[in-house]
């Protein structure tokens, strides 16, 4: 049996990890339909990418003022600054 494209052993990845962090940086408080919006992502796949980032202490939920919204955390910040440095250095 073929294996489709996006199926659950090979899920189509809309943005890496350092796309999504930037967003989330950029916007400051995300939702999942602001990664349906600007990745495209299908809502249950924007939904278990916050989850998976959330689990891994990259964000967290920001509740009472902004249900459902999510931001980066110290670690996700820290993350996201290995990332860029990464980057710089191989452009040089």
């Amino acid at each position: 049996m073929a294996q489709l494209s996006g199926s659950l052993y090979h899920p189509i990845i809309k943005a890496t990890l350092p796309q999504t962090l930037r967003f989330i940086k950029l916007k400051e408080v995300v939702g999942t339909l602001d990664l349906v919006n600007e990745f495209g992502y299908a809502y249950r796949g924007a939904r278990n990418r916050l989850v998976r980032l959330e689990k891994q202490k990259l964000i967290e939920k920001i509740g009472s003022f902004h249900p459902g919204g999510y931001c980066l955390t110290n670690e996700g910040i820290r993350r996201l600054q290995y990332y860029d440095k990464r980057a710089s250095d191989s452009r040089t």
